[in-house]
């Protein structure tokens, strides 16, 4: 788990998103020009000895703009940056069609509803492309929007990953249950338990819990980044002990992973600034298991590589 800080990443960001409008149409009304502005704004009201900007100052753009919409421009960002950081060089690997989606999004996440998936859409796609950064970042090569959210090779092994968005901890059981059931027809289609060339298919869901961590309060405030890094933790931990047997009971063998991911802004007495997390359970903790070695080497790529 990281901590990134604002000041730091308003070059970055703006670099990004010259990009992103180089390959697709991002008018002005986006959120994306919206989310620059509050960036600057946090900026320049840093009142920190270290540069940094206080909870007070955070209060007030907060107050200003709307607890949602500086939520995104802290978030959203981060992503749109390891995105490009990913991906600036092979522009091609992303079809259009993804990047056309994620820049249509509303300003506020509180305007996504759960029962209209259009509307989730854009932040859905963000999402699965901030996976894909990730994989790729991490020297594995992903594909996209081909067999499933995400594709890639790791030895004789072809991975798929499919990627959902929880709403709230209620549809736990939804996201787990068609996860698994899209990973299965791409086992099947791919050819279980090998296909002609010998190359066996395996999988993983990975979940957001941005939406749903910390969704009473939109910004986690602490004294310190230990502390916040260990209540954020605590909380994944009791959900996903709490959903243990569920995940087991409908998951593939070929799939023994469960992939976790959240970014959320954190207040705290040395300034303001974004926390991130990746994290990946086993199923199994045998090392005989046949899928064990594989998935604990590429659990240890996707944790530990630092894309920001």
């Amino acid at each position: 788990m990281r901590f990134i800080k604002i000041a730091a990443k308003v070059e970055n960001y703006s670099n990004a998103l010259t990009w992103l409008a180089e390959l697709t149409q991002v008018n002005s009304s986006s959120r994306f020009y919206d989310y620059l502005k509050i960036l600057n704004e946090i900026v320049d009201s840093s009142d920190l000895p270290n540069g940094g900007t206080s909870e007070n100052q955070m209060d007030k753009i907060i107050e200003k703009y709307g607890e949602n919409a500086v939520r995104g421009a802290t978030l959203e960002t981060d992503e749109l940056i390891e995105i490009h950081n990913a991906f600036r060089n092979e522009p091609n690997i992303i079809p259009k069609l993804l990047l056309d989606k994620i820049v249509v999004g509303k300003l506020s996440e509180a305007e996504e509803e759960a029962d209209k998936p259009n509307s989730a859409n854009p932040r859905n796609t963000l999402f699965e492309l901030t996976v894909a950064a990730r994989v790729q970042s991490s020297g594995l090569y992903s594909k996209l929007n081909e067999d499933a959210d995400i594709v890639f090779n790791f030895r004789n092994y072809k991975v798929f990953i499919e990627c959902k968005r929880f709403f709230g901890e209620k549809n736990f059981e939804s996201h787990v249950r068609k996860s698994n059931e899209q990973l299965i027809k791409r086992y099947k289609k791919f050819g279980l338990p090998k296909n002609s060339l010998g190359i066996c298919p395996i999988g993983f869901p990975l979940f957001s819990l941005t939406k749903v961590l910390n969704s009473e309060q939109l910004f986690l405030r602490a004294n310190s980044i230990e502390e916040a890094t260990l209540m954020l933790s605590d909380k994944v931990t009791e959900l996903v002990k709490k959903n243990r047997q569920l995940i087991m009971r409908k998951s593939h063998s070929n799939t023994i992973v469960t992939g976790f991911y959240f970014r959320l802004p954190v207040m705290l007495p040395s300034g303001f600034g974004n926390m991130s997390w990746w994290k990946f359970f086993q199923h199994y903790q045998h090392p005989q298991h046949k899928f064990y070695r594989v998935f604990d080497q590429i659990s240890q790529k996707l944790e530990s590589k630092d894309t920001a």
